[in-house]
């Protein structure tokens, strides 16, 4: 009860119609996403994980911390770099 998933894309495949079947998200996590699922009280109350390359994770620290305002103890990073 504590946790939401929101599946998201960035890049479709070149041969399947993901346009028709997929439900879920399309596009980068932005500002405007995370305004669509989370509410005021939820951002202000919630822990951000982040998990990902060190290039992926200083744009989602930078996004939460500068355009969503949401205070660095509130974010948590774990760097994978095993791709």
């Amino acid at each position: 009860k504590n946790l939401r998933v929101i599946y998201t894309i960035t890049e479709e495949e070149q041969n399947q119609s993901t346009d028709n079947d997929w439900k879920g998200e399309k596009g980068r996590i932005d500002k405007a996403m995370l305004m669509r699922y989370l509410s005021p009280y939820e951002l202000k109350k919630s822990i951000f994980y982040i998990c990902g390359p060190p290039a992926m994770l200083r744009a989602m620290q930078d996004l939460l911390q500068q355009n969503v305002q949401i205070p660095k103890e509130q974010i948590k990073i774990e760097e994978f770099t095993g791709y």
